[in-house]
């Protein structure tokens, strides 16, 4: 879950940061205007009222109030759901996890600490690697297979021969994606042999 939250932050920081600042407003006018309407005086009538009339008439002047009160978004969190399923999408198995935004600030002050394209931080890289590996799912697997013929592209060998891999030309750890055009079929002698070189 942490992998995919890094991974999606790369692209979302900004967008996260102002909704985080956001909360954070809120929660100061929240505490402003609750201890505005907390000060206010209920039970203030017209006419003299007594007994089970004031008694009644106060429940329901606070069940009003409690149903106009604002109730800002005061907190920020973010969850994280991943389902693992089979090829023909049935759900197996799930996982899931919440970020609180003093995890995710945390998160992109270390996506900030990069040269160029590449992080410097080999936490956050391997996450990343990680996510875009999983993104060859396996009916892109087979259809890649499907494309390139069940053959390897360098040595030719089918798999009725040998196990056949998928390898990403230009390599994740040289800023490849898991996209169909960025990926072939290779044995795996030469998906070894090639390992995070671009041919």
């Amino acid at each position: 879950c942490l992998d995919y939250l890094i991974y999606d932050l790369r692209y979302n920081s900004k967008k996260v940061l102002s909704q985080i600042a956001n909360v954070y407003r809120n929660k100061d006018e929240y505490d402003k205007y609750y201890n505005e309407i907390s000060s206010l005086e209920l039970g203030s009538y017209d006419k003299k009222t007594k007994g089970l009339i004031k008694f009644f008439l106060d429940k329901k002047e606070i069940k009003l109030m409690n149903k106009i009160r604002k109730k800002p978004q005061v907190i920020y969190k973010i969850d994280v759901l991943l389902s693992l399923s089979t090829i023909n999408g049935h759900i197996y198995h799930q996982k899931r996890n919440s970020f609180s935004d003093v995890d995710i600030c945390s998160i992109i002050d270390r996506l900030k600490n990069k040269t160029g394209k590449f992080y410097n931080d080999p936490e956050i890289w391997n996450s990343i690697c990680r996510v875009e590996r999983a993104k060859v799912s396996n009916k892109m697997r087979f259809s890649i297979y499907k494309r390139d013929g069940y053959r390897c592209k360098y040595c030719g060998k089918t798999d009725r021969y040998t196990s056949l891999e998928i390898d990403h030309i230009i390599p994740i750890a040289k800023g490849g994606k898991s996209k169909y055009d960025n990926l072939q079929t290779l044995c795996r002698s030469c998906n070894k042999n090639k390992g995070d070189k671009i041919l």
